[in-house]
């Protein structure tokens, strides 16, 4: 009989742990709470790294199978600083740096950076305050 319940008591604990950590590991890494820009490709085809420099910081995403980023793709960045600028890296490894763009740090505010190409096939960068 006390066997039977510690083999319960056990089966039960592995079920709740299994349980919160798929719920806590599953989660993407930028959430909701975490970010203050979405890029979002545009381009019309698929680019390999997207990301940021700043004065004092760099980062950026590249997927962890070395897949594409795929078109209409977001991305979710968390920027520290109020000026900075995108960088993206092609399908041919190329890279290709941003204006300098500025944000209101107000953890109230999220913006949209559009990656895209203009007629003459230059990637452009546009940056937009979202209502999330």
């Amino acid at each position: 009989m006390f066997k039977n319940k510690s083999l319960i008591i056990a089966a039960l604990v592995v079920i709740v742990m299994g349980a919160i950590s798929i719920l806590y590991f599953s989660r993407p890494v930028g959430t909701e709470e975490s970010y203050n820009i979405i890029a979002i490709n545009n381009t019309g085809g698929d680019i390999k790294s997207v990301g940021y420099e700043t004065e004092k910081q760099s980062g950026g995403v590249i997927n962890a199978d070395n897949s594409m980023i795929k078109n209409k793709d977001e991305i979710y960045l968390e920027i520290d600083e109020a000026k900075f600028k995108m960088l993206i890296t092609d399908k041919d490894d190329k890279e290709f740096l941003s204006q300098e763009m500025t944000i209101d740090l107000n953890k109230d505010k999220k913006y949209e950076v559009l990656i895209g190409k203009d007629k003459n096939n230059k990637y452009t960068f546009d940056i937009r305050e979202t209502w999330i």
